[in-house]
């Protein structure tokens, strides 16, 4: 059994509300009705997955120093880089309907037939392009009803930024989190320079019902419609746009890890080992151990001690440590900081 399916195309470029929308459609929509494809653009952003940890997947404070936005998804899988260049699908239906690989094959198609690009499915459900430059990468979320497969389409990004954003800056990071599979990637529009994320989405609105629906092009615009997810619109979807952006919700669904790090006294070469623990984006604890003499451990210990309850946040951890730091002054406090510092990978 299958049915028709609705294109909408959300005129929002906030990441929040547009997982926000996605999410809500999940949750309300009739899909006995009809199935959906959502297409949407953001402004740059870095989105991960459900059950992912930030400081292990991307540059957390160079972002936030650049004003570039961090999501989590209700969906699993890795992360990935938005802006503009970025084109979104999310393929919403029935739960029984819900197929994967029907859906890449759908977006393969258009980039072969209309573009002349020779993309194929790989064996993880990404689109690549010359065997190995990856193009596109897939999240799904399967409930008792419904279900939803999202994926993206690299049009023309800052490659730059991409790279940048997800190069993570943090050392030590222990964690039993998911972790994304680094890929190169590839920009379509370096493989076909005419393309544009624009001229995408017109492709896909008509495959949708010529090759989804069966329908001529001409059918296709009664079934096509470009939203603003408004609250008239969509009841509760500015509530649950305002809990994506939450921290609590960014940062307090990281699952716990801790920081392990290890440091050598520069005259003795003795050695300063911590693990700094982190639960629901909190520190909530620290053990030093190590060769050193008992006074830096001391020392050590007594200084992580007053990180107890701080956000795991560069600027926060900061502040709070540079604070501490004026009024001490003596070889072995300047090490210790030295390492904590560095431990937080933070700058002195």
């Amino acid at each position: 059994m299958s049915r028709q399916w609705r294109v909408l195309i959300s005129k929002s470029h906030n990441i929040y509300l547009n997982l926000a929308w996605e999410d809500w459609l999940y949750r309300n929509f009739d899909f006995t009705k009809a199935s959906l494809l959502l297409m949407w653009r953001n402004t740059p952003c870095v989105v991960i997955g459900r059950y992912q940890n930030p400081w292990k997947e991307c540059n957390v404070s160079m972002m936030a120093d650049a004003g570039i936005l961090l999501a989590r998804r209700h969906s699993g899988g890795g992360t990935v880089y938005h802006d503009m260049g970025n084109l979104n699908f999310s393929f919403m239906t029935e739960r029984n309907l819900y197929n994967r690989k029907t859906n890449l094959h759908f977006i393969v198609k258009v980039l072969q037939d209309v573009y002349g690009i020779r993309a194929v499915v790989s064996p993880r459900d990404d689109i690549v392009v010359n065997e190995k430059l990856k193009v596109s990468g897939t999240a799904a979320k399967l409930g008792r009803k419904a279900a939803y497969h999202h994926c993206t389409l690299l049009c023309n990004v800052e490659k730059e930024h991409l790279r940048a954003v997800l190069k993570p800056n943090n050392k030590g990071i222990q964690t039993t989190a998911s972790e994304s599979v680094p890929s190169p990637t590839v920009n379509l529009a370096e493989i076909a320079p005419a393309l544009t994320c624009e001229a995408l989405m017109n492709s896909y609105k008509k495959a949708a019902y010529r090759d989804l629906n069966g329908s001529s092009d001409e059918d296709a615009l009664e079934w096509t419609e470009e939203v603003l997810p408004t609250e008239e619109a969509y009841h509760g979807v500015t509530a649950e746009a305002s809990k994506l952006e939450t921290k609590d919700f960014v940062f307090g669904n990281t699952p716990k890890f801790k920081i392990a790090r290890d440091f050598e006294e520069p005259t003795t070469s003795k050695k300063l080992s911590f693990e700094v623990l982190i639960e629901k984006g909190v520190i909530v604890g620290a053990t030093v151990c190590g060769t050193v003499d008992s006074a830096y451990l001391i020392e050590a210990a007594t200084i992580l001690s007053t990180l107890n309850g701080t956000d795991f946040d560069s600027a926060a951890m900061w502040q709070k440590l540079s604070e501490l730091k004026r009024n001490v002054r003596g070889s072995n406090a300047d090490f210790v900081y030295h390492c904590i510092f560095g431990a937080l990978s933070l700058k002195e």
